[in-house]
């Protein structure tokens, strides 16, 4: 089979390769990294035949301008984006044809998947960027290229799919799971962790997102070094919310009030700055 290049002409805001991420090394502090919106991403290699869990460009707000040096199929999914190409669809992609991503209008993140299997450097098992560029991998850089092993084409059909993708810049609600120390909340606190509403700062990035709301009391400030994942509410001493995401920290000393499910992490991931939303669960 051929080998594509796709040269990097402008990297965009912040585009890395991801993957399913680094399984089973939280323990010796090594962050799982990965998709952010793990449904997207999944989505996007569906549809171009590629296998789950394999590597894809994540585009951060403002996508990459990429030159193909022979034909390729590709698919890009995730967050709205202002460019000639429909998303959650198979396109053929001719040689040295210059595509423009431009820039995420719908949504924080989006993915792109090219057909084939990718020629990558993987640390520990991944391929994954990681935000601090602690594993020198991932991170796409102008000027630079990618090499795909080509496989033959697939017809270019839509593709349809069971999963519902809504608008996400109406995402309004996320569902939440009372954390181990959701306890220690004073009764004014878990009731505002329900109703108030919370928005997205701009303090947001791959490690974590601070949220902007009225602080919530605790009976404690801190707690022992404990485990922690992508999901977990931290409460900080000022009273602000983190949530920690794929790229943060594996242990941390504040009080966990609160995680997000696994399977309703990719919404949180696509909320933009200043999105409004409210935090849900039967169990409060």
């Amino acid at each position: 089979m051929a080998l594509l290049k796709v040269h990097i002409e402008k990297a965009g805001l912040f585009t890395s390769i991801q993957d399913k991420g680094r399984k089973g090394l939280r323990y010796y502090g090594i962050p799982v990294s990965g998709y952010m919106d793990a449904m997207s991403a999944e989505l996007a290699l569906k549809i171009v035949g590629n296998e789950a869990g394999s590597s894809l460009l994540e585009i951060n707000q403002l996508g990459p301008t990429l030159r193909f040096d022979a034909e390729a199929q590709i698919s890009i999914c995730g967050g709205k984006m202002d460019n000639e190409y429909e998303p959650n669809v198979l396109h053929n992609i001719p040689r040295d044809k210059i595509i423009k991503l431009g820039s995420i209008t719908e949504g924080m993140r989006a993915y792109l998947a090219i057909r084939g299997s990718w020629k990558v450097p993987a640390v520990f098992g991944s391929s994954s960027a990681y935000s601090y560029d602690a594993f020198g991998i991932g991170r796409i850089k102008d000027g630079a290229h990618l090499e795909i092993q080509q496989k033959n084409k697939i017809n270019s059909i839509h593709f349809t799919t069971n999963t519902l993708i809504p608008d996400l810049n109406s995402i309004n609600c996320i569902k939440i799971n009372p954390g181990p120390e959701y306890d220690y909340l004073d009764t004014q606190s878990k009731e505002a962790l329900q109703k108030q509403t919370f928005s997205m700062s701009l303090q947001n990035n791959r490690m974590g997102a601070k949220l902007t709301a009225l602080p919530l009391t605790a009976s404690i400030k801190e707690i022992p070094s404990s485990a922690v994942f992508p999901g977990t509410l931290q409460l900080l001493p000022s009273g602000e919310i983190v949530v920690l995401l794929q790229d943060g920290q594996t242990t941390g000393g504040y009080p966990r009030i609160g995680i997000i499910p696994e399977e309703e992490l990719w919404k949180f991931c696509q909320l933009r700055a200043g999105q409004q939303f409210r935090f849900t669960n039967s169990e409060f």
